[in-house]
């Protein structure tokens, strides 16, 4: 019979059973770890080693424009490095991209409306808040 994988648990037939078909290691349990704690270790003598790893990307943290609205001046103010800021208009178009993130966003030349403003940090995510321009 075989038995179902189930990520991060173990097997739906428990932690220690024999799993078909055979891995590349056989089919024995080597390591298991629980925070960190190595809770079985098949040889005592090897220690139980992390083998693979993601590295975790850095989110953008909160960020605030102000004030909002505004009669064309707009300043953000983050708590994380960000690489660009790019503001779109209320039809999707991109209408300003600033590389410097410590001067203000002029929307002194826009019409009134809300606009949508979009932070990019150096992994490519980004965090979108909306402006509204009220002169």
């Amino acid at each position: 019979p075989y038995a179902a994988l189930i990520e991060g648990i173990g097997s739906t037939c428990g932690a220690f059973c024999m799993i078909q078909p055979v891995f590349e290691s056989g089919n024995d349990l080597w390591c298991a770890r629980l925070n960190n704690d190595v809770i079985w270790n098949f040889d005592p003598e090897n220690p139980c080693l992390l083998m693979v790893g993601v590295e975790e990307p850095e989110p953008i943290q909160e960020f605030a424009i102000y004030p909002n609205p505004s009669s064309g001046l707009f300043y953000i103010r983050l708590t994380s490095k960000t690489s660009r800021a790019l503001v779109f208009n209320s039809i999707g178009k991109q209408i300003v991209i600033l590389n410097d993130i410590n001067k203000p966003i002029d929307l002194s030349e826009q019409p009134n409306g809300v606009y949508l403003v979009k932070l990019v940090n150096n992994n490519n995510e980004a965090m979108v808040r909306r402006i509204v321009l009220k002169k």
